[in-house]
């Protein structure tokens, strides 16, 4: 683990997430007509390094390496590759992977940017309740990022379903009501994590008068709890199945992605 430092096994992962995005394109061009299982141990090559990272900047701070807009990045994005890879052990879900890996990458080299690993003399997580409400809700976006890779899938596979019958039968990809289950698991799943990671703020400042901050990542947590509970709610009381429900969870995990930097950047508690 002493060979590289933890932003160059990063790297490496970054790198190895490309290469499966690269040979994505050539299951897209087949219509997912064969086994992807190459890409399958891509990305297994990539979650290697990807988890020495973690582990080593985890060492080097004796925490949760959760301490900053790269670290949190990496984490959701490991999440989501070790998530795929325990879900890609039953075949015909193994081509979420062609889904997954141009998020994998383009997020992954975002990460990389040097502004967003800034060090602080004293961190931000002191203490494992911090850790803990952090991990539960970098785990709850890596469900809500499955869920929209799940989501992509359906509307590719209806989209050949009306348009291209011949491709969608020769398709390996699973049925579009096995992947709407799927989609609607990972998001109750998702709900749960997140829940349980915002229930816990308030052991976060236990000596304080005002223990929550109305700043902006608080607000924005909010919105999104209610985003992704609307979408449940839908679900289990209204009924919501098919393209919509697919189509709301590749949106709101879209809204999460583009706002998610910037509301920590201008969160005076969260930086």
């Amino acid at each position: 683990m002493d060979w590289l430092s933890d932003r160059q096994w990063f790297s490496v992962a970054v790198l190895l997430y490309g290469a499966s995005m690269f040979y994505s394109v050539f299951l897209w061009r087949r219509g997912f007509r064969q086994d992807n299982r190459v890409n399958f141990f891509v990305l297994f090559a990539a979650t290697i390094p990807h988890t020495l990272a973690l582990v080593s900047r985890g060492f080097s701070l004796n925490q949760c390496p959760v301490t900053n807009l790269y670290e949190a990045t990496a984490f959701v994005l490991w999440t989501i590759s070790v998530s795929y890879l325990v879900i890609a052990l039953w075949p015909r879900l193994r081509f979420l992977g062609a889904f997954a890996s141009p998020l994998l990458f383009c997020a992954g080299v975002f990460a990389l940017m040097p502004g967003l690993d800034q060090q602080s003399d004293k961190p931000a997580f002191v203490n494992g309740a911090v850790s803990l409400h952090a991990t539960l809700i970098l785990l709850s976006y890596g469900a809500f990022g499955l869920s929209a890779i799940a989501g992509a899938m359906f509307l590719s596979q209806e989209h050949d379903l009306k348009f291209n019958k011949m491709r969608a039968i020769l398709s390996l990809l699973p049925p579009i009501q096995r992947l709407d289950r799927i989609i609607a698991g990972l998001l109750i799943a998702g709900v749960a994590l997140l829940t349980a990671g915002l229930a816990m703020a308030p052991l976060i400042y236990p000596d304080s008068d005002q223990p929550f901050q109305w700043d902006a990542k608080i607000i924005w947590s909010g919105i999104i709890w209610i985003m992704y509970a609307g979408l449940v709610g839908a679900r289990l009381k209204l009924g919501l199945q098919g393209r919509r429900f697919a189509l709301g969870s590749v949106l709101v995990f879209t809204f999460v992605i583009l706002t998610f930097w910037g509301t920590n950047l201008m969160s005076s508690t969260h930086q």
